[in-house]
């Protein structure tokens, strides 16, 4: 074990660790409730409270093995040995983090050891290793988490003054899922277009995340495989575990009818729940509640949900259908009932809700539109609002309703036209053609505007709201380029320059198409680059020859920047002429195309980062009915008078 490396490597420092014990234990500290850690003993005994099934709250047997001081610095953990039969066949179980666990003091007769009754709590289930033969975990100390309960209520005081920045960018999540899937460039150029203006690069698990070790991911439901596959890159950084409730893809469940959601209150062993997105579909993050103090206040799961401090997400009780037994992990599968609060802190040791604070929804509504008009549905929801969260629950809205009753046609193009609002009245509208998408193509689509408009250093654009079709073709609109001659290769300023262009479809037959683009008629002799290509490599043309057009200042300018690079049609063919020399000069966003020789001289000779060369282009677009991939660059000159014969 990595742990166990360190101690032989840096055994002063883990001494020093080691001999250091919590001397102080918080105010809500009840001694004729709680244990602390300093009185836990091996061979001390126990049970804890969860749900297998259902609201009922049921015990397992615990059995203390260790307790381990420096588990992380300034905290403890208890190691325990599940011996309850059930334990002993599931071993750890996802979504059991934050189940209360109760200790009987030593010298405790057998014939009150009676599982539910009697015992002091110690603290929450948080810690465990899959695939083992034997079930332990690591018990969260109350003490831990009482203390990060006190905590949120200065976190709450403060919440309205101070900003919600940082923790893991979605636009990098998206941006690494995107690579360890594979997806078509063709589906993810926006994303990487809008990742490269503000820096985003694709997310990369830190050498630190480690030293969380054993701890427990919550579980949340996402519908078909498909969904949970995509899902995982993005959501397993957070501390979520995407999973597949069947082969399906269909909306994951809202509770069943026979549960009364109305009697199930917050309380000890109950499910904790934290719905990031409800209406036709619950997505939930499942754990259990450990404590519930006087005042409401709900501690809950034992470790962090994303370890960010304060927070604000819509906390609910909630339910479970089943766990389900994995030889890897096993987990709880359940969902949400009624919103009793909001999230406050979360933290290492704890999350804690409040029942008196309010949270924000966003409406998502979904038109899915089929070959066959019989299977056209329209789906509502609404999307908890969340700099991170949000932006992964916009996309998976229209991915999950996409596969709400089939995948796509393996040979078909999705058309994605969706609307996305913000505040202000601002609004992006995409349309967006993907050949041979699949049901979580949108995902990558939708994601890049709303992170990069909520996650960023100038401020928050707040998404309000979306509305999107999608709709299902039965070809794939996909064509490659094979060939491009050009008429003439010598032209003069102001003329035409033609080039016909031989296009493949998909499992079509090759057709050609005559594109011309007009040379300014102020343009000097010399060498000059058309590249003809799809939008893909328009899009990267255009960052080559303008790179101040990526050099984002303000809010306005990001906006202003996300909307062209969104709005930028995807099928069709694009054309850029530019000028394969004499670079002109930008200073900041502006660009400076008339300065003198001079002048430009001696501004560029001064040291600075807010200077950049730029070329100047003219582009056309001709719309097709395909997406083109790839592209072409020819070499042109442009020349006043033309060549003599023979010279």
């Amino acid at each position: 074990m990595i742990h166990l490396r360190m101690l032989s490597m840096m055994a002063p420092l883990v001494l020093l660790v080691v001999s250091a014990d919590v001397s102080a234990l918080p105010e809500s500290f009840d001694p004729a409730q709680h244990m602390a850690v300093r009185e836990v003993k091996p061979g001390m005994k126990g049970y804890g409270l969860t749900v297998y099934h259902g609201t009922k709250i049921e015990t397992f047997d615990v059995v203390v093995v260790s307790v381990e001081k420096g588990f992380m610095p300034g905290k403890s953990v208890v190691w325990v040995r599940c011996t309850d039969p059930r334990m002993q066949h599931l071993g750890p179980v996802q979504g059991m983090s934050g189940s209360p666990v109760f200790l009987w003091p030593l010298d405790t007769p057998q014939a009150k050891m009676k599982p539910g009754t009697g015992g002091r709590m110690i603290g929450a289930f948080a810690f465990g290793y899959g695939g083992g033969k034997d079930c332990y975990a690591g018990i969260q100390p109350i003490e831990h988490m009482l203390e990060a309960g006190e905590r949120a209520d200065d976190e709450t005081q403060a919440s309205a003054k101070r900003g919600r920045a940082g923790g893991i960018d979605p636009l990098s999540l998206a941006l690494a899922a995107a690579q360890q899937q594979e997806v078509d460039e063709l589906h993810t150029w926006r994303l990487k277009a809008i990742a490269e203006a503000l820096g985003v690069e694709p997310y990369r698990a830190k050498p630190q995340a480690a030293a969380r070790r054993g701890e427990m991911l919550v579980p949340i439901n996402v519908g078909g495989e498909a969904h949970a596959r995509h899902l995982r890159p993005m959501f397993e950084p957070l501390g979520l575990m995407p999973l597949a409730s069947r082969s399906g893809a269909a909306p994951v469940g809202l509770p069943p009818r026979w549960i009364d959601a109305g009697k199930v209150k917050p309380q000890r062993g109950g499910v904790a729940s934290v719905p990031l997105m409800t209406g036709d579909a619950d997505l939930a993050a499942v754990g259990t509640i450990t404590e519930v103090l006087p005042d409401g206040t709900v501690l809950a799961f034992g470790h962090a949900f994303m370890g960010r401090g304060e927070a604000k997400l819509p906390f609910a009780t909630g339910y479970v259908h089943f766990v389900q037994p994995s030889l890897s992990s096993s987990f709880k599968l359940g969902g949400s009932l009624l919103i009793k609060g909001a999230m406050v802190n979360d933290e290492t040791s704890a999350i804690v809700a409040k029942p008196d604070v309010g949270v924000t929804f966003k409406p998502a509504v979904v038109k899915v539109v089929w070959p066959d008009a019989s299977k056209n549905r329209t789906f509502n929801y609404r999307i908890a609002e969340s700099r991170q969260y949000t932006p992964l629950m916009a996309g998976q809205s229209v991915a999950m309703s996409i596969g709400a009753d089939t995948e796509l046609p393996e040979d078909s193009s999705l058309k994605l036209e969706a609307t996305l609002k913000f505040a202000g009245g601002r609004e992006i509208a995409i349309e967006s053609l993907m050949p041979r998408g699949s049901s979580s193509s949108p995902m990558y689509e939708l994601i890049g505007p709303v992170s990069s408009l909520a996650n960023n250093v100038f401020g928050e654009i707040k998404f309000e709201g979306l509305e999107a079709t999608a709709t299902v073709i039965e070809k794939v609109h996909r064509s490659s380029m094979t060939e491009a001659v050009l008429e003439r290769s010598t032209v003069r300023p102001g003329e035409r320059v033609a080039v016909t262009i031989t296009l493949r479809p998909y499992k079509g037959e090759p057709y050609t198409k005559r594109v011309t683009i007009k040379v300014p008629d102020d343009a000097e002799d010399g060498q000059y680059l058309l590249m003809v290509g799809g939008a893909q490599a328009y899009a990267k043309r255009k960052i080559e020859l303008r790179p101040y057009q990526v050099r984002i200042e303000n809010l306005d300018q990001l906006y202003d920047y996300v909307k062209r690079i969104s709005e930028m049609p995807s099928d069709g063919l694009y054309a850029v002429l530019s000028a394969d020399s004499k670079p002109q000069l930008a200073v900041g966003r502006t660009p400076m195309p008339d300065l003198p020789s001079s002048r430009a001289a001696m501004i560029g000779g001064t040291i600075s980062t807010d200077k950049s060369p730029y070329i100047e282009a003219v582009e056309h677009h001709e719309p097709l009915a395909d997406v083109i991939a790839g592209e072409l660059r020819l070499p042109i000159v442009v020349r006043q008078q033309p060549a003599k014969a023979g010279g």
